[in-house]
């Protein structure tokens, strides 16, 4: 989702809690464009992919098993990349790569009332590295500063580095 034209997009499961469910493949090595971990553009990365745009909002959805390779470190179920007053909402993202949602360069955003589980989990086979919601302010994105983003009413287990991770952001996150 990327681009001025998208926004104010309104993307909404259908179905009851759980029913819905974006499934991704991070079993398969993806021969993408991803090198590092902190390569916040690269699109096959994530479940959602939100880039330059503003005011969408996503609800209701099942996202797992996103990411480049379970040995990899990258991957998440959403990623922000200068992406301002946003709303993730009612959502259920679990076995990513690495982050249930990324926010870079992103501000004024609302992650709200989601579940972030057992994403990048400590087991055989996997880094054992996640976090549930990561925070951070690029150098090399020069388009922003993750701040002011509310992170509020998650339920945030299972995710062995952090829960909430703020690397290099900006002021009034909470």
């Amino acid at each position: 989702i990327t681009g001025a034209a998208r926004n104010n997009l309104q993307i909404l499961a259908d179905g009851g809690e759980g029913q819905v469910i974006l499934q991704g493949n991070h079993t398969q090595q993806t021969a993408g464009t991803c090198k590092f971990a902190l390569e916040p553009l690269c699109p096959e990365r994530a479940g959602f992919f939100l880039r330059d745009v503003a005011g969408v909002i996503i609800r209701g959805f099942t996202v797992r098993d996103f990411g480049v390779g379970p040995m990899s470190g990258i991957g998440e179920g959403f990623l922000l990349v200068n992406a301002h007053r946003n709303r993730i909402e009612q959502n259920v993202v679990t076995r990513t790569d690495m982050m249930a949602i990324t926010l870079f360069n992103s501000s004024q955003n609302l992650v709200e009332r989601n579940t972030f589980y057992g994403n990048d989990p400590d087991e055989p086979m996997r880094v054992g590295t996640g976090c549930g919601v990561h925070i951070q302010t690029s150098a090399a994105l020069s388009a922003g500063v993750a701040e002011q983003n509310i992170i509020r009413q998650n339920v945030m287990y299972g995710n062995p580095l952090s829960a909430v991770m703020l690397r290099s952001a900006g002021s009034g996150n909470q």
